[in-house]
């Protein structure tokens, strides 16, 4: 079983999947509970759909530095942000974000848990 398939078949965990370009390619069910959200309202969304308005703009500076540079400095960090619920509701989380290959797309992929 791929990397890929192990988040999303993750039962207890919150996952969330993007492309390079910052597109959520996927959603697991259990993020889909948790924070409200149906797959069909985030698929081909960006991720600023799931950040607080206040945050859109750090999150795009980091998220273009990352694209150009090519250095991670978030990866693989703990990280306690806040998450827009599909309800409007923004609540703290925290963040785990990995870079993982599937079928040779690149994607990101953040383990998402209430705090």
């Amino acid at each position: 079983m791929s990397l890929y398939e192990e988040f999303m078949n993750e039962k207890e965990v919150p996952v969330i999947f993007a492309d390079y370009n910052g597109i959520i390619t996927a959603v697991n069910q259990c993020f889909e509970e948790s924070y409200l959200w149906q797959s069909e309202q985030l698929v081909g969304k960006p991720l600023n759909t799931i950040i607080p308005e206040i945050l859109r703009d750090s999150h795009n500076m980091g998220f273009s530095k990352y694209m150009i540079s090519g250095q991670p400095t978030l990866l693989s960090t703990p990280l306690e942000l806040q998450i827009l619920l599909g309800n409007g509701e923004i609540i703290s989380a925290e963040h785990f974000i990995v870079d993982l290959k599937d079928n040779g797309q690149e994607l990101l992929a953040a383990k998402i848990t209430r705090k």
